[in-house]
C-alpha cells in the first residue's frame, strides 16, 4: 500500500529538482507543500517541520500560520494550534483574500478545528466551505489536494451535532473520491464514517 505514497514523492523530488534547477521562485515551498501530505501518511512528517518552520518564519503571508500549526498538531503539539485557529477564523478568515490558498486554508482549520473539538469555531467555517460542496480542495493551484470540501463540512457538521448532515456530505465526498479515483480521499471518507 506504500507504493503509490513512494511514487508521488518520487514525482515531488523530480519537480523540485526541475524547478530548483532553472531558479523557478516557489520550487521549494510548493515541493513541501507536495510532500506535506505524503510524509504525514508515512509517519514522517518531523523531517518536514524544520522546513515548515522556516518557510512560515518568512512567509509575508499571516495565514501561512495555519501550515505550520497543522504540523505541529500532527507531531503532537495540539495546544499552539488552538490559538491560531482562534485568530485565523475570528480575525482572517473574513477578510482573507480570494486566492489560489484561502479554501486550502480553510479546509486546514476546519480538519484542525474538529480534531480538537472546538465547537464554537466550526459554524463560520462550515459556511465559508458551503459553496465549495461537490469539489475538490487544492492548495495553490497544484500545490497540495486537501481532498472533498464535503469531508470537511461532514467533520465540521459531527463536531456540532448534526449527524444527519455530516453522514449525507461524508456519502457526498466519498462519491466524489470516488469519482475522481483518489484512493487516499476515499479512504479518509470511510475512515471518517466508522
Amino acid at each position: 500500500a506504500t507504493a503509490p505514497l513512494e511514487d508521488a514523492d518520487a514525482a515531488v523530488t523530480r519537480a523540485e529538482h526541475f524547478g530548483v534547477g532553472r531558479d523557478l521562485p516557489g520550487a521549494v515551498l510548493t515541493g513541501a507543500m507536495q510532500r506535506w501530505p505524503i510524509r504525514r501518511e508515512q509517519g514522517r512528517l518531523e523531517e518536514l517541520a524544520p522546513l515548515v518552520e522556516q518557510l512560515a518564519a518568512a512567509s509575508d503571508r499571516p495565514d501561512s500560520a495555519l501550515f505550520l500549526a497543522a504540523t505541529r498538531y500532527e507531531l503532537g503539539d495540539p495546544e499552539r494550534c488552538g490559538a491560531v485557529l482562534e485568530w485565523f477564523v475570528r480575525n482572517r478568515l473574513a477578510e482573507a483574500p480570494v486566492d489560489w490558498t484561502r479554501d486550502g486554508h480553510i479546509t486546514i482549520a476546519a480538519d484542525l478545528v474538529a480534531d480538537l473539538g472546538l465547537v464554537d469555531l466550526a459554524e463560520p467555517l462550515a459556511k465559508a466551505l458551503a459553496p465549495r460542496g461537490g469539489t475538490v480542495i487544492v492548495y495553490g493551484s497544484t500545490s497540495m489536494a486537501l481532498g472533498p470540501a464535503d469531508r470537511a463540512r461532514a467533520r465540521l457538521a459531527a463536531l456540532r451535532g448534526d449527524r444527519e448532515d455530516a453522514e449525507v456530505l461524508l456519502d457526498a465526498a466519498e462519491s466524489l473520491a470516488v469519482r475522481v479515483g483518489s484512493a487516499l480521499w476515499e479512504g479518509w471518507c470511510v475512515l471518517e464514517a466508522v
